[in-house]
């Protein structure tokens, strides 16, 4: 079996700058889904939600998605976890199709990556 890694766009340094000047406000007003050692995976259509919680437009929150999204804490949690939590902390399951997805990406991810996770997780 061959492993397939997916690609996907470069954050930009204008987007990383951003993320880093405004996340904070994030994980401070939604602290469970935005810890950031073990993030909450996101339920699907939490864009929309957030935007009405928050004072960031939609383009906003969808530059601090993608940057939050890819790193590969929350790419790990999206393997290790079966669910999705949404702005009131309740669960959907992942689908099998985007559980599949995540595995693609974090077989993409730089090995000495997953090796810090699993230091961090076990403790070793």
């Amino acid at each position: 079996m061959t492993t397939q890694r997916v690609k996907l766009r470069p954050v930009t340094p204008v987007q990383y700058d951003f993320y880093k000047r405004r996340m904070p406000e994030l994980i401070e007003k939604f602290p469970i889904l935005f810890y950031k050692r073990f993030p909450e995976p996101l339920a699907l259509g939490i864009t929309d939600r957030l935007v009405e919680a928050t004072d960031f437009t939609k383009e906003e929150i969808g530059h601090l998605l993608y940057v939050w999204c890819g790193r590969h804490e929350y790419l790990m949690m999206m393997c290790s976890t079966v669910h999705r939590t949404d702005l009131d902390l309740s669960y959907e399951l992942i689908s099998a199709e985007h559980q599949q997805g995540y595995f693609k990406r974090v077989n993409g991810l730089n090995p000495k990556r997953i090796r810090q996770w699993a230091h961090i997780v076990t403790g070793k």
